[in-house]
């Protein structure tokens, strides 16, 4: 049986290139900062987590359920957002849809800062509730940022303009299911996945694959996956 050694600094350095990556986006990020309101809800989520961080709220919520990989929960840099925004020519009024949107972050930057009408969808109430009442404190009843309590084979694609999947946690049945539902989706409207083209599915017969970028996460380098209703 061969031997695995575990080499310190091998996952010191490793560390260390994780740290250095947040740091870097975090700086990077700083100029959106520019933006009042999305500056005001940044920070205020930052508070709403100081006693539980996400990362602990997820691993709770999938403890009690029994799940087997409690480690999932992850948060897209807003750079790699934008860049998404960019590539896609998605326009202020266009309707994204986050499957699996976490704290909600990348949610209020992509409606406050990029312009979009965003639809959040998480199944950990916690996620949904804070960042569903920390808009209404900051925004009202504005109805083109919302969150949903769902799960995301749950969700009607029908209106949405472009669907962002950061999905390594799921299962492929999970996926296979969840293409299903993306069959609705109107002519041209954008899929992103992080990881793997759903094109890998027997049931995606309806997106195309049509762009593969390569991006840095913080836990790592992978590729974004670009797909268009046929």
């Amino acid at each position: 049986m061969n031997k695995v050694s575990f080499n310190p600094f091998h996952s010191a350095a490793t560390a260390l290139h994780a740290w250095l990556r947040e740091w870097r986006d975090y700086l990077g990020e700083l100029r959106y900062y520019t933006r009042p309101r999305f500056a005001l809800a940044d920070l205020l989520l930052a508070w709403l987590y100081l006693p539980h961080n996400a990362y602990r709220v997820s691993r709770t919520f999938l403890e009690q359920r029994g799940e087997a990989d409690v480690f999932r929960y992850g948060e897209t840099p807003l750079r790699i957002l934008a860049h998404i925004v960019k590539r896609c020519d998605l326009q202020p009024g266009h309707r994204f849809f986050e499957l699996g949107c976490g704290r909600g972050r990348t949610c209020f930057w992509l409606h406050l800062v990029a312009g979009l009408t965003t639809f959040g969808i998480d199944y950990v109430p916690t996620f949904v509730h804070k960042a569903e009442w920390l808009k209404t404190r900051l925004l009202g009843d504005r109805q083109g940022l919302r969150f949903v309590l769902a799960d995301v084979r749950d969700v009607d694609f029908t209106t949405a303009d472009a669907v962002y999947l950061y999905g390594t946690g799921f299962d492929e049945g999970l996926i296979g299911d969840l293409i299903t539902a993306m069959a609705d989706l109107h002519r041209d409207a954008w899929v992103i996945t992080a990881s793997y083209p759903l094109t890998d599915w027997p049931e995606c017969t309806f997106l195309q694959l049509v762009d593969q970028i390569e991006v840095d996460y913080t836990w790592g380098r992978t590729h974004l996956y670009l797909h268009r209703r046929t």
